[in-house]
């Protein structure tokens, strides 16, 4: 397991909740936190698509800032809230704020858009109080893949962000090498867990990219002869069936 992984509280109104309970509850959520709060948008001129966090913020002098402008700011270390949190702000805290944010909280808006996160980081229900608990190696559905990604992340040097040569090609080929070895797996599943396990937030977006790029058969350019060893896939399935 990666050394980054964010242990902040992660809090979350859920994406079917109802506009104005969520926005309160959130906003209530934040000014009660220890440190000094801060607002996070994709751009800073969204926190006026809602008028009673606009107002909020005024009336309290929170900051809004957003992922080209938060470090820019005076803002040091405390709670963060995220309303309709795109995935680049979402990348932005874990990568960027995880050592300042003692908390997060992001405010749900499309169906399903932060399940991975909520899952990743065990985040609580802020209306119901309910925490979603599971250990990382529940969130893949095949064992044999999840040791195949932990193999990995101990392979690539994770500073390089997955772009460097040597490390992109180890990824790819540890998901054809799964797939050819008739191990399934989800975009989804790999991001998750990956997301659970430390890997930084920009190796999680291309890490889905691969993996549904390998299931859907995209011919990658890869480094020859670099990558898991042949036999590699035989090697993972005898650890998992000793685990």
């Amino acid at each position: 397991m990666f050394e980054r992984t964010p242990d902040y509280a992660a809090f979350y109104t859920p994406d079917h909740a109802e506009t104005d309970e969520a926005n309160r509850a959130a906003v209530e959520w934040l000014l009660a936190q220890p440190g000094e709060p801060i607002l996070l948008f994709n751009t800073k001129g969204s926190v006026r698509n809602s008028p009673f966090i606009h107002n909020a913020a005024i009336q309290n002098a929170i900051a809004c800032e957003s992922p080209k402008t938060v470090h820019g700011s005076n803002w040091t270390r405390g709670a963060i809230l995220a309303p309709w949190a795109s995935d680049e702000v979402v990348r932005c805290i874990d990568d960027e704020l995880s050592g300042r944010a003692t908390a997060v909280c992001v405010i749900g808006w499309m169906p399903g858009k932060h399940d991975s996160w909520i899952a990743a980081r065990q985040a609580t229900n802020l209306l119901s109080g309910e925490t979603v608990i599971s250990s990382p190696a529940s969130l893949i559905g095949d064992p044999v893949v999840r040791l195949a990604v932990d193999h990995a992340s101990s392979f690539v040097n994770h500073n390089n962000g997955l772009v460097q040569s040597d490390d992109k090609t180890w990824a790819i080929r540890t998901l054809q090498m799964l797939l050819q070895g008739g191990h399934t797996f989800t975009a989804d599943e790999i991001g998750t867990y990956a997301m659970a396990t430390g890997w930084t937030g920009r190796e999680v977006k291309l890490l889905r990219e691969y993996a549904q790029g390998v299931l859907d058969g995209k011919g990658y350019k890869v480094r020859s002869g670099y990558g898991p060893p042949p036999g590699a896939c035989q090697s993972w399935e005898a650890e998992a069936s000793e685990s």
